[in-house]
């Protein structure tokens, strides 16, 4: 498993890419923005990027989403599954309003389509012969999912140019979105945020996840289970 990060959009957003060595197929995370470069570090005629996951749907996450499917089409590729929660509609719907209200281009984030999908608590996929489980945690958003790989195998992070991050050996993952950073949380006064749902979401569903599981954030750098239980502020 290869997990490559690129840091897109004014927001500075952690967009992940997904890649099944063993059976060449590919997901994407959270494409918010800079779709070209997102697409330029998966080498399309070795992937087929068979999903898109999206973690919750503010602008930086979901606003290049019409435009990567929109350019997978373009290249005669097969329509990826989208799949998010079914809370976010209004949020989806109205992507360029916010970009608006921003002072960004409407022509660079988009309007999302509704997910092929709506997914919860619980709910598992596979890309490939990668096998993941979808984690409600809202509070930062109403539908914020996070996304769990509790066996990954060996799982190579690297960044946008291939180089190596870190390499974990039956570590499990979790693409915690803006739920958990390395020290903090997810901002709770944007619409539909809430501060007590946020710290029991990550208490209940983060928190229980074995201590050495990685933390993968939407924003900044990555953590662990045990480090965030022992030192986030917000919870000592």
């Amino acid at each position: 498993m290869i997990i490559k990060t690129l840091v897109v959009s004014p927001f500075q957003q952690n967009a992940r890419l997904i890649l099944d060595e063993l059976t060449g197929k590919a997901t994407v995370v959270d494409p918010g923005d800079e779709i070209e470069r997102i697409l330029a570090a998966v080498d399309l005629k070795r992937y087929e990027i068979v999903s898109i996951l999206i973690t919750h749907s503010h602008i930086d996450h979901v606003g290049g989403l019409a435009k990567i499917l929109r350019t997978l089409a373009g290249l005669g590729k097969p329509k990826p599954l989208v799949y998010a929660h079914k809370a976010e509609s209004l949020m989806r719907a109205n992507i360029t309003t916010v970009a608006s209200l921003y002072g960004l281009s409407t022509s660079l984030f988009e309007n999302a389509p509704e997910p092929d999908q709506y997914m919860d608590q619980g709910d598992r996929i596979k890309i490939g012969s990668l096998e993941s489980a979808f984690l409600f945690t809202p509070g930062h958003s109403p539908g914020h999912l996070a996304v769990y790989f509790e066996n990954p195998g060996t799982v190579s992070l690297l960044n946008e140019a291939g180089a190596s991050l870190a390499t974990l050996h039956n570590t499990p993952i979790v693409f915690s979105g803006d739920a958990l950073f390395a020290g903090s949380i997810g901002r709770t006064d944007l619409p539909g945020g809430d501060t007590e749902t946020l710290l029991k979401s990550i208490r209940t569903h983060l928190f229980t996840l074995p201590p050495q599981t990685r933390v993968l954030s939407g924003h900044g750098g990555d953590s662990t289970i045990d480090l965030e239980k022992r030192t986030n502020p917000f919870f000592n």
